[in-house]
């Protein structure tokens, strides 16, 4: 499987604390813009705030989750779980898809998509 973009700001190298970013996309799945974020050492609160706000003013068509775990370990906890169904339902009325949520931890990514929970 080959290895997501991951912009320099969210490199595991760069800071010890989770990072994530918010990409929403046009109907053709084009970038048209992007929300970034921080969280502490093992937690990262989504400003659901913002999302919502980006995507209304945008009118995208969905957004791609991404976010980094400062540990090298990929897997998902319950909380992202948790956070990508939420995101997922609350995304729907609004016409909008959730593509995809991808956790990067050093090497190592996991896509949601890729394994059927999104």
């Amino acid at each position: 499987m080959s290895r997501p973009f991951v912009p320099p700001q969210l490199s595991p190298v760069s800071t010890p604390r989770e990072c994530g970013l918010v990409v929403l996309v046009d109907i053709r799945g084009r970038a048209i813009d992007r929300i970034m974020f921080h969280g502490t050492a093992d937690r990262l609160p989504l400003p659901w705030r913002r999302i919502i706000q980006a995507v209304v003013r945008t009118r995208c068509r969905g957004i791609i989750l991404l976010h980094t775990h400062p540990s090298p370990n990929a897997s998902p906890s319950a909380a992202d779980i948790r956070v990508t169904r939420r995101l997922a339902r609350m995304l729907a009325p609004l016409g909008v898809r959730l593509c995809d949520h991808v956790i990067v931890a050093g090497p190592c990514h996991f896509s949601f998509r890729s394994a059927g929970l999104v």
